[in-house]
């Protein structure tokens, strides 16, 4: 009989071997360890053993749902009332859907408790706790379209598509940037070069990703020392590793100057996306809104080509 029970200190090596008996996505990191698992979620500061639910049967844990919460406005404390099934896997075997079922209700309960009147399906640019570098890429895009058993399941859970997000690459082992009067124009009278001044961080962001190296550029007139914009990237471990690459995940863009933006947008990312390849790097993602008519053609000028989607599911508890 399949039962539930909170996360035990003793499950790791368990949940790592639920991991790795899952189908290969591309965007799922493997092979899971329990090292890794402590590293990326579970020493989080936020982590609450209550919504990491593990499933046994004859007390051998066949699967686990983890739930968690998005952060204030202020990044500065978690609130509860918007929540997320952050992650959910199931060990093959014949009743894998109905376990898989139970467990999503199991975690829906636990957010409900907690107080969230709103739920997601996977983490996402809103609610975004756990998983990033294990799910997804640059971002985490809710669920991967190409994991489609776990579509599935939300969508039978009532779960409503909210929006998608489109994950885009571009190897950098030949990259050039582009080179046309514009941009031309530009790099006569502009610099993009690496900048050690802090991106504004909160407690959020340092808890989400504070394990990361972040990689920041900044584009200047090359008579002034003010910044017309930033960009920053973060260094997509432990997933890109798990490519064989060293990938570079974009985590913010800012242009500061009201005009010009997307020329001054392609300059500041095609300078940073060569100095990266002069330092290593080998691939570059970009995760974006597929109607953002800004950013999505910048990108494909730069060379950036779709490679899947993410479904962002919500519900209302």
């Amino acid at each position: 009989m399949i039962q539930h029970r909170p996360f035990r200190n003793c499950d790791p090596p368990a949940i790592a071997r639920i991991w790795c008996s899952q189908p290969n996505v591309r965007g799922v990191f493997a092979p899971m360890t329990p090292a890794v698992l402590e590293t990326v979620v579970l020493s989080k500061p936020y982590f609450d053993r209550n919504g990491l639910i593990v499933a046994v049967d004859d007390d051998q844990p066949v699967g686990f749902v983890h739930a968690g919460f998005q952060s204030n406005a202020a990044g500065s404390a978690l609130d509860t009332s918007v929540g997320a099934t952050c992650m959910l896997m199931v060990a093959s075997r014949p009743d894998r859907a109905r376990i898989a079922e139970d467990l999503l209700a199991a975690g829906e309960r636990y957010l409900q408790h907690r107080g969230a009147a709103v739920w997601y399906g996977g983490g996402s640019e809103t609610v975004a706790p756990f998983y990033l570098g294990l799910y997804g890429g640059a971002a985490l895009p809710g669920i991967l379209a190409d994991d489609r058993a776990l579509c599935d399941l939300f969508r039978s859970a009532g779960y409503v598509e909210q929006c998608r997000r489109l994950v885009l690459q571009c190897s950098l082992a030949r990259f050039r940037p582009v080179m046309d009067r514009q941009q031309l124009q530009i790099r006569r009278t502009c610099v993009v070069e690496p900048t050690r001044e802090p991106w504004p961080l909160t407690w959020w962001d340092a808890c989400s990703a504070g394990v990361s190296d972040f990689f920041q550029f900044a584009v200047r007139a090359r008579s002034s020392a003010v910044h017309l914009g930033r960009v920053c990237y973060w260094n997509m471990e432990p997933l890109a590793n798990s490519w064989g690459a060293h990938a570079r995940g974009l985590k913010a863009l800012d242009i500061s100057a009201a005009e010009n933006r997307v020329d001054l947008s392609t300059f500041l990312l095609g300078e940073s996306l060569a100095q990266m390849a002069a330092d290593g790097a080998t691939l570059a993602e970009v995760h974006a809104d597929p109607h953002d008519t800004e950013l999505v053609p910048i990108l494909h000028r730069l060379g950036f080509r779709p490679t899947q989607e993410g479904i962002v599911f919500r519900k209302s508890g």
